[in-house]
């Protein structure tokens, strides 16, 4: 977690009505995850499920203009980048 200060009518713009929801951030590649677990006929016993996700970032508003910002730790310094960028 880390803070921001950011122009709150841009954060709306981009993130919309709920920003702590999280936003996923396509330029930064798909990446596999495991979500639960699936019966796999062949082997005859359940495997884990996994699916291709995009990394997302979440915005918590602390006061006018300063944000906390949520997201992977190996994605951090280019999303904080990029939020500098376009919604400072």
């Amino acid at each position: 977690m880390s803070q921001l200060h950011l122009n709150d009518a841009k954060v709306g713009h981009y993130f919309g009505k709920h920003p702590e929801r999280g936003k996923p951030f396509r330029w930064l590649g798909m990446r596999q995850v495991d979500c639960g677990i699936k019966w796999s006929q062949f082997q005859k016993k359940y495997v884990p499920a996994q699916v291709m996700v995009y990394p997302t970032v979440a915005l918590v508003k602390v006061s006018r203009g300063i944000w906390n910002v949520f997201c992977e730790e190996q994605f951090r310094e280019k999303m904080e980048l990029w939020l500098i960028d376009h919604l400072r």
